[in-house]
């Protein structure tokens, strides 16, 4: 079994802190003049794009399409000759890692369907085959059918049709013609109106598009158009500065587009204390289970958290530690919502902290008799500095009684606490600190951690 060190992704906000070395990673409303296996690779995130709209390689035959007419010898297929010979699968592979969840849609030749079709199969994703007919194709048809269609291979999880639907199958367009003495010329451009009508069908607002062979940025306008954010790659640089031309033009004629770029993070194992960069990251039903502390809080409880981070849960499904004042409100809170609740007790030196289980629809609890013990005696000196209200033992029940390996946790970062158990019983988490000074203490002690580990499937997880 494969085991690897996890590593951390931090957010935005801390990389100004002289005191990290930061991992470098992809901004979104970017277009990267680079080799997109590298990119991506060095620069984007595991579970941190939405959708993948891309126009990659195809695998053409340019010797033998011998046309009729003036087109005979064409220099169109010279020129698209280098974008002929496919590209290296191992970009596939880092597609699914960076996705949330697989989505994605590739333009591609006829001869590479099959080659979609089983990569994506044994993976247990969804196919589907869209069409791009054109009304004014060259005329190459020696022998052969005319080439007046392009292919469009989606792939998608259940997840993803749960939550979208295709707009249409199908486009009947004429091919997008530019002139060479134009200044935004691309041999193989790609009509917006298809591009945005794929990324309103498979993602919403905010969502983050990549696409990895950008060309002339067709998918960034398109991104600009649907109001979406976007992240992508091309490699030959004079296409890098037509497509940053076409971006700063399309972003003129939106002036309501309102993303600013931001870092790209990880879905999972990851530290926020920016909640709109944190919920922008989260897939839907991503998170298993969610342990908030609000203890020193007072009377101000961060209702409005909790509330969207339950609604990216499968199922309601959290603990939430509280002082003596605090017990009350927050348990009536709840209570008035129809939540099932149990009552579990922290004895301190000179007083009690109370954490309320809270549930609803069936969640189930696993654990043993040992860990489902209802009071912990924490026998802990708490005059000393960097100590969390949950002992380590009693977070360490908790994760154990409420989810599975592979599972992911969203919870208050404080210390680090419960990271550290997250990490030791190999589960995801989501955590959100908005003490900077805490923030710092906890990651410092994430990077300290040597801990190696792998899911249930004995795959790598980083």
């Amino acid at each position: 079994m494969k085991k690897t060190v996890r590593k951390l992704n931090v957010i935005e906000a801390y990389q100004e802190n002289e005191k990290m070395k930061m991992q470098e990673t992809a901004t979104t409303q970017t277009l990267y003049n680079m080799d997109c296996l590298y990119g991506i690779r060095k620069l984007i995130p595991d579970n941190s794009i939405d959708l993948i709209v891309a126009d990659c390689p195809y695998t053409l035959d340019t010797n033998n399409g011998i046309g009729s007419g003036a087109i005979e010898n064409a220099s169109y297929l010279k020129e698209i000759d280098y974008m002929c010979n496919g590209f290296d699968i191992r970009i596939l592979d880092e597609c699914v890692r960076v996705l949330k969840k697989i989505n994605a849609f590739f333009f591609c030749s006829k001869a590479q369907i099959p080659m979609y079709i089983e990569y994506f199969s044994k993976l247990g994703a969804n196919i589907q085959l869209l069409t791009w007919s054109k009304l004014n194709p060259p005329p190459l048809c020696c022998g052969k059918y005319l080439s007046d269609t392009e292919y469009i291979v989606y792939v998608y999880e259940d997840e993803i049709a749960d939550k979208y639907t295709l707009i249409t199958d199908h486009f009947i367009t004429n091919k997008v013609n530019s002139k060479k003495s134009d200044p935004l010329y691309h041999p193989t451009k790609k009509d917006t109106t298809i591009l945005s009508t794929l990324i309103e069908s498979a993602s919403k607002e905010g969502d983050i598009v990549m696409d990895m062979f950008a060309g002339s940025a067709s998918t960034m306008v398109s991104c600009i158009e649907t109001n979406r954010r976007f992240v992508g790659f091309e490699m030959m640089e004079k296409y890098y500065e037509i497509g940053m031309k076409r971006i700063e033009m399309a972003l003129e004629e939106h002036p309501d587009y309102k993303f600013e770029p931001m870092s790209l993070v990880s879905g999972t194992d990851v530290i926020f204390n920016d909640s709109e960069a944190m919920f922008n990251t989260i897939q839907d039903g991503e998170i298993d289970l969610a342990y908030f502390d609000v203890c020193g809080k007072g009377a101000d409880i961060p209702y409005e958290l909790m509330e969207k981070v339950i609604e990216k849960q499968k199922k309601p499904h959290l603990y939430v530690m509280t002082d003596m004042v605090q017990f009350p409100i927050v348990l009536m809170y709840f209570v008035k919502k129809d939540y099932k609740y149990d009552i579990i007790t922290s004895h301190q030196q000179g007083c009690t902290k109370y954490i309320i289980f809270l549930r609803k629809g069936g969640v189930k609890v696993y654990g043993s008799y040992h860990t489902k013990r209802k009071f912990y005696e924490d026998d802990r000196d708490m005059s000393l500095p960097y100590q969390d209200n949950m002992p380590y033992e009693l977070m360490e029940r908790l994760i154990i009684n409420s989810t599975l390996p592979g599972d992911t946790v969203f919870c208050s970062a404080g210390y680090g606490t419960s990271i550290e158990v997250c990490m030791q019983e190999n589960r995801r988490y989501i955590a959100f600190e908005d003490n900077l000074d805490k923030l710092s203490y906890c990651i410092d002690m994430i990077e300290k951690t040597d801990i190696s580990i792998s899911d249930s499937d004995g795959l790598c997880v980083s």
